[in-house]
């Protein structure tokens, strides 16, 4: 995905969006929602270039998202993923997050959803 299609995608977003960059190429990208009720906000996508996978980028950007999101003062950071993505459940496991519920058939038939949680 190109740095136009992220912002794109992104327009009408009212969060925060997080491209990061490595060597003038787009490495991966983020949004954070503003704060919901008591200072809890989601981690909407997070998405790291599959060439840049398991070399600290998806690492460095979550560690980004979690001290915005503790600068600005929020209590929790949630984020969802699929049961399917066990990478991705893994990664956010490894990062301090802790599953909170699992949701059968979220995302269609057979795609459950997990929530997963991080106090700040």
């Amino acid at each position: 995905m190109s740095k136009r299609e992220v912002e794109s995608f992104f327009q009408d977003y009212n969060g925060d969006v997080f491209i990061l960059f490595a060597n003038d190429e787009m490495v991966g990208f983020s949004a954070i929602s503003k704060p919901l009720w008591n200072r809890v906000s989601i981690i909407e996508e997070m998405a790291v270039d599959e060439k840049y996978q398991s070399k600290s980028y998806g690492k460095y950007l979550i560690s980004y998202l979690i001290d915005f999101a503790q600068k600005r003062g929020d209590r929790f950071v949630t984020v969802q993923t699929t049961t399917w993505n066990i990478r991705g459940l893994a990664f956010y496991l490894r990062e301090g997050f802790t599953k909170t519920g699992e949701f059968k058939q979220y995302y269609g038939d057979d795609t459950d959803m997990v929530w997963l949680e991080r106090k700040l």
